[in-house]
């Protein structure tokens, strides 16, 4: 079982500002996820950026608002449906 299935929501830091593994693998544990960065990491994949359950926050105020109010409500966070992540062909991701 991944360490991020244990938990109710995952906090993803993309430290070199690009999309990370990471971001995969939360969406595969079933967990929502709070992005830290802008959503203009995932490129051309906008489609990435607008799942319901990854939410964005490029400031520390909007990371903490976000949080709280994801948290006030543990039965709505549980709800948010996790779509795994897509697939593509190794060829179209070069």
């Amino acid at each position: 079982m991944p360490v991020y299935a244990q938990h109710a929501l995952v906090l993803n830091v993309p430290l070199n500002h690009d999309l990370n593994h990471r971001f995969f693998e939360v969406m595969a544990a079933g967990v929502p996820q709070v992005v830290f960065g802008d959503p203009a990491l995932v490129g051309e994949h906008r489609h990435l950026a607008e799942r319901p359950d990854v939410f964005w926050a490029s400031t520390l105020e909007e990371l903490e608002a976000l949080v709280l109010g994801l948290l006030a409500d543990p039965d709505r966070l549980r709800a948010i449906p996790v779509a795994p992540p897509p697939y593509w062909q190794l060829k179209d991701l070069l």
